[in-house]
């Protein structure tokens, strides 16, 4: 994927839709995550053999040409980590963790890392509903308790 990226279009339309994004994460089978999703983004090429490129907004990168190199799907090694560096991660990573032992913080990370995305199963971070709008947008709604 590199010069001229073959998903150049997606990735324009991707800073359209999310203007307040910077950087995207695009597998090689051209699927786009926001930076934020980086580790389902490297899950997903992980699970299906995939390479994975950060790509930044043109006009925001070093290099001026909007795409950063192509890099193999890779995890930190864990066990080389302190437990500060555990947590700092997986905070950075939005992995919820539990404090324990450093293998123990390890098995949380990695047991997040290697589960498969299910969209159905992503819980709402305020206990919210959505419903869509007249646009076809959804957006969040409160729910009495």
């Amino acid at each position: 994927m590199s010069g001229k990226n073959k998903h150049q279009k997606r990735i324009d339309e991707f800073f359209e839709n999310y203007p307040e994004e910077n950087t995207c994460i695009v597998c090689s089978d051209g699927q786009i995550f926001t930076k934020k999703a980086e580790h389902w983004a490297k899950n997903h090429a992980k699970s299906s053999g995939l390479k994975v490129e950060e790509v930044d907004r043109p006009g925001t990168s070093k290099d001026e040409g909007g795409s950063s190199d192509e890099t193999e799907n890779t995890t930190p090694d864990f066990s080389k980590m302190k437990k500060a560096e555990l947590k700092a991660y997986a905070k950075k990573n939005d992995i919820k963790i539990k404090d324990g032992t450093n293998p123990e913080i390890i098995k949380q990370i990695e047991d997040f890392l290697d589960a498969s995305f299910d969209p159905d199963k992503v819980e709402e971070v305020d206990g919210s509903e959505s419903e869509e709008n007249e646009e076809g947008e959804f957006t969040p709604t409160k729910t009495e308790k």
